[in-house]
């Protein structure tokens, strides 16, 4: 089974390809996957069995709110591009990678795959994630033709080494890694300041543990269409917490949100979702503790600093 993977190199694709280095790993170097025929070239290139479909424009909160419709037009045109191209040279199976970002907000209630086209989005990730819930149609109807398998995964946050950790567009907790990182180096005793309340929570999963998730699937031959991969609703975490643990990585004894009357830095507050057809289908998979990945990914950030995407 020969396997190529967009987003190669990128955090999930750097994950996987610590479990499986003979497969196919493409970057922004080989090619710009916002132009048809560059795509059509590379698949006929390597002429893959299966592709794994990590490749897109992401960020954080700032990012995809001050970004909006750059988001929605690159992400369209890199998914319209490789999913219409994968299905004109006959690759029958494709996975594709969401985000528990793109549900709806205002539901109010634990989160599963039914519930990703009830409303809108929240407004901060609004072009970004409507292109992922076009694609998430575009899969469907791809489907429809016999022997076809595009498959759509919805991640809860992801972290870990090789992400991008810039101070800006970065997601959550590689932004609060560099900027704990920034602040320890000013050797003061200052508190580290958090934007926003801290009070949304979310939950988080290791790069390490998708990656170990996406070969299970691929390998077992599992064709569920939209998955939730997240850890267990009871590991939700505040953003305050999070940065606590982050802060202790790099000795810092006092965290303080900057706008403890005000969210609109927030985000959405609550976005919990539960896995359970995942839990389903992988019952024993035991989830790396947010702690011990939060350490891992600071080990490696220093260690590599400052080379790292920043």
């Amino acid at each position: 089974m020969k396997v190529l993977i967009t987003g190669g190199t990128g955090l999930v694709g750097s994950a996987i390809y610590n479990y499986r280095p003979n497969w196919i790993y493409l970057s922004s170097k080989d090619g710009d996957l916002n132009d048809y025929n560059v795509v059509t070239n590379l698949l006929k290139q390597h002429s893959p069995d299966v592709i794994i479909h990590l490749a897109a424009n992401v960020g954080g909160l700032f990012k995809n709110v001050a970004k909006r419709l750059e988001m929605f037009n690159s992400n369209l045109l890199i998914n319209y591009n490789l999913l219409e191209n994968a299905y004109r040279l006959g690759i029958r199976r494709v996975i594709c990678c969401l985000s528990t970002c793109i549900f709806p907000e205002g539901l109010n209630r634990v989160l599963s795959e039914v519930d990703l086209h009830l409303g809108e989005p929240h407004h901060s990730n609004y072009g970004y994630a409507y292109a992922k819930r076009i694609m998430e149609v575009q899969c469907r109807l791809y489907n429809e033709t016999p022997g076809y398998h595009y498959q759509c995964i919805i991640p809860t946050n992801i972290y870990g080494p090789f992400d991008n950790f810039h101070l800006e567009d970065s997601h959550v907790i590689p932004g609060l890694i560099h900027k704990a990182f920034l602040h320890s180096k000013m050797n003061i005793d200052s508190p580290f300041l958090i934007i926003g309340t801290g009070a949304p929570k979310r939950q988080f999963i290791f790069s390490n543990d998708l990656a170990r998730i996406i070969i299970y699937l691929l390998e077992n031959h599992i064709f569920e269409p939209l998955l939730i991969c997240s850890t267990p609703e009871s590991e939700e975490t505040s953003i305050l917490s999070l940065a606590k643990i982050v802060a202790n990585e790099f000795n810092i004894l006092q965290v303080v949100p900057t706008e403890s009357y005000s969210n609109q830095n927030d985000g959405q507050q609550i976005k919990t979702v539960h896995p359970t057809k995942l839990l389903e289908l992988i019952p024993n998979f035991e989830f790396t503790k947010l702690e011990d990945g939060i350490h891992e990914t600071v080990t490696w950030f220093k260690s590599n600093y400052p080379n790292i995407r920043k």
